[in-house]
């Protein structure tokens, strides 16, 4: 009988427990203190993000020339990696189109029963051949012409081809809108998020931008052109992937604050809570979270600035009973 009595009253402690937390009412949140920094002096860096894909830096085409014959069979489609070396399409002859350089199949105009001239050729988008058969270009690959010393034909865009790109040498590609496209020149550094390699720092710069615009509706973009460089031990990024691109296009030392310090009047006009009161600032470059002052504040001044949403402290709820 005892221990059933101890038992109840600990199952009753238990409940009173629940109904405390369960039916306790809270009282109204506790007023978080208001969140000042002090002015600094740093460096603010703007960063320009872009959407880029991956593409080849070079590409070839080959096709076959000579007596007319027949293609027996193409052993390869589009989208399709291919070693060096490895057949790509057979004649009735017997010649066989090899690939120069291990790559990807990127376009395919030659089929089973096309008549085409004999003997393999290799053109390309950067190219030189010689007598021998011998070609250089591109990537920095080299073909040997078909047997019998005939030289191998350098152009670009054949008919009845395929074309290969060169996996191994890669760069990104991406478009940039028209009022951002001042940001942008040759040389500056970039650095790449490869999905799915979080373990490796892919970095590279601004190659070109193309002064050529593309007009999609009311939208107008210029292409640019990034080079990539592949960390050691880092796979490379196929054909094709969508990568982030992250460009800083300028830095401005000085006071800087935080974002979450600045306001706008109806006019347009900045300003900042400083020491309590409102205080009328020009602001210089305008980063991702600071932007630097130029009129308006001293070092040391006290601003209020709401904490980003990744640092909005805990609210604690208190319980009165």
């Amino acid at each position: 009988m005892k221990k059933a009595t101890l038992t109840i009253g600990v199952l009753a402690t238990g409940i009173l427990g629940v109904a405390t937390l369960v039916f306790g009412r809270p009282s109204v949140e506790a007023a978080a203190p208001s969140h000042t920094v002090k002015v600094t002096t740093g460096t603010v860096t703007r960063v320009e993000p872009l959407a880029g894909t991956v593409t080849s830096t070079s590409e070839a085409s080959i096709s076959y020339s000579g007596r007319p014959t027949t293609v027996s069979s193409v052993a390869v489609t589009v989208g399709q990696s291919v070693s060096s070396g490895q057949t790509l399409a057979t004649m009735a002859n017997g010649v066989t189109l090899t690939a120069p350089f291990a790559g990807k199949v990127v376009q395919l105009n030659l089929n089973a029963g096309n008549v085409v001239p004999s003997s393999s050729s290799v053109s390309s988008n950067s190219s030189a051949t010689t007598s021998s058969g011998q070609f250089s270009g591109g990537g920095g690959f080299a073909a040997r012409g078909p047997v019998g010393g005939q030289s191998v034909v350098a152009s670009v865009g054949q008919s009845l081809s395929i074309t290969i790109a060169n996996t191994s040498a890669v760069d990104v590609t991406a478009s940039v809108s028209e009022l951002d496209e001042h940001w942008f020149q040759s040389g500056q550094s970039a650095t790449f998020v490869i999905p799915g390699e979080p373990g490796y720092t892919y970095s590279g710069q601004v190659e070109a931008v193309n002064q050529d615009a593309t007009t999609s509706g009311t939208a107008v973009t210029y292409p640019v052109t990034l080079s990539l460089k592949v960390p050691k031990g880092a796979p490379t990024p196929w054909l094709g992937m969508s990568v982030e691109v992250f460009v800083p296009v300028s830095q401005e030392t000085g006071l800087m604050v935080p974002i979450t310090a600045i306001h706008a009047n109806s006019a347009g006009n900045y300003y900042v809570i400083a020491d309590g009161h409102k205080q009328a600032v020009t602001l210089g470059l305008i980063g991702t979270n600071h932007a630097i002052v130029t009129a308006g504040l001293k070092a040391g001044d006290t601003v209020a600035a709401p904490p980003s949403p990744t640092e909005q402290p805990v609210t604690v709820q208190i319980f009165t009973f």
